[in-house]
């Protein structure tokens, strides 16, 4: 399902961690592998470009050459594996990125996230999110400690029941299918109403039915795909998004989370988005964002 993974690295260790992911996916599904690194000059005045030009020219190729043996090293390791590399200048790392997945159409990015708590934030905001949010292609976002040597065992796909979680859905599937991994399959309510009317309990306690009808829905999403063989395991929770997904993915010990990053249009549009990213700085797993399509 993955023919061709693209991997961006900047030599750091967790970019390294990465693209041991990114060897070991290659090497499960008979992909081909670019890594790239973004030559980028930060700070350098466009205003000068043109006067400057030579001597651009001139540090791009100095960092190419010191970065080059690394870049060697790198595909040294590629038992069995078609790669190839790639030094792509720009003034922008994500969009440099990004115009390097446009040209080179992947099937998946993986992609290493900076850090715990701020550090990751940071990396996230400035980075990582612009290319799951731009990127033409699912990204596979991960952070130092999430490596996964062999086949996900446990999948956990959050839906909200729209068309736009079926891209999402497609991908999880085909995955747990080649590797052999449970799917659970989650829809988060989480209630919107003043708390004085639900004060005697939860929403599944004042409307009992609730949770049949969120299964009935999970049923009929699940209707356009073929299921022969998978185990799925349906869960339906109420709290607040986010939070709930991260949860159930501890609780569930899950591998591999697979999520849209685009919803309906207006509001829940940007509602979906902001929990991908939310859940992209906290997850303590790998997090594959599929873009979706908009109703």
């Amino acid at each position: 399902m993955f023919k061709k993974i693209l991997h961006p690295t900047d030599f750091s260790p967790l970019a390294l961690e990465a693209f041991e992911q990114s060897l070991t996916l290659a090497q499960r599904f008979g992909s081909e592998l670019r890594v790239v690194h973004a030559l980028v000059l930060h700070g350098y005045d466009a205003a000068k470009i043109r006067k400057g030009l030579p001597l651009l020219e001139k540090a791009y190729d100095e960092i190419e050459t010191e970065l080059a043996p690394g870049m060697h090293e790198m595909a040294g390791k590629a038992d069995g594996v078609k790669i190839n590399t790639v030094f792509r200048k720009g003034f922008s790392p994500w969009n440099t990125i990004l115009s390097e997945a446009e040209e080179y159409k992947p099937d998946l990015m993986v992609l290493g996230a900076h850090g715990p708590g701020p550090v990751r934030e940071f990396f996230l905001g400035t980075v990582a999110e612009k290319i799951v949010r731009h990127a033409p292609c699912p990204v596979l976002v991960m952070r130092k400690g999430e490596y996964q040597d062999g086949p996900y065992k446990r999948i956990l796909l959050p839906v909200d029941f729209s068309e736009a979680s079926k891209p999402a859905m497609e991908c999880a599937i085909d995955l747990a299918r080649h590797d052999g991994a449970e799917i659970h399959l989650l829809h988060v309510f989480q209630e919107v109403m003043p708390p004085s009317f639900y004060a005697a309990g939860d929403a599944f306690q004042w409307d009992p039915d609730l949770k049949d009808r969120c299964k009935a829905s999970m049923n009929d999403l699940l209707s356009d795909f073929s299921l022969e063989g998978l185990i799925v395991k349906k869960l339906v929770r109420e709290g607040k998004t986010c939070q709930t997904i991260v949860e159930t993915a501890k609780d569930e010990k899950i591998d591999l989370i697979v999520m849209g990053t685009h919803g309906l249009s207006g509001l829940p549009h940007i509602f979906l988005g902001s929990v991908t990213e939310r859940v992209l700085r906290r997850a303590e797993c790998q997090v594959l964002a599929v873009k979706g399509v908009k109703e």
